[in-house]
């Protein structure tokens, strides 16, 4: 029994889709949903700018729908943009 479940495990993917998951998070999507946030606050974007962007760029209506590889390329397309200035 043990060496079966063994091997489901390793067959697993290590990146699914969130459909897939039921809207659960794992800690590492939680730590780049929030490098997110941070990265929103730095170049001043609303909620409503990232379920634009989310939606235009991925088809997804907002994080939570993102897959780690996503959330990811995501991160990289805010770091690149310049700060929010006042």
């Amino acid at each position: 029994m043990k060496t079966e479940v063994r091997s489901l495990v390793r067959e697993l993917p290590t990146c699914s889709k969130r459909s897939d998951k039921k809207g659960i998070m794992t800690i590492n999507e939680e730590k780049l949903t929030e490098r997110i946030w941070l990265e929103v606050d730095r170049v001043g974007w609303l909620r409503e700018e990232v379920r634009a962007h989310t939606e235009k760029t991925f088809k997804k209506r907002g994080l939570a729908l993102l897959t780690e590889a996503e959330l990811m390329q995501f991160i990289e397309h805010l770091k690149s943009l310049p700060a929010f200035s006042s």
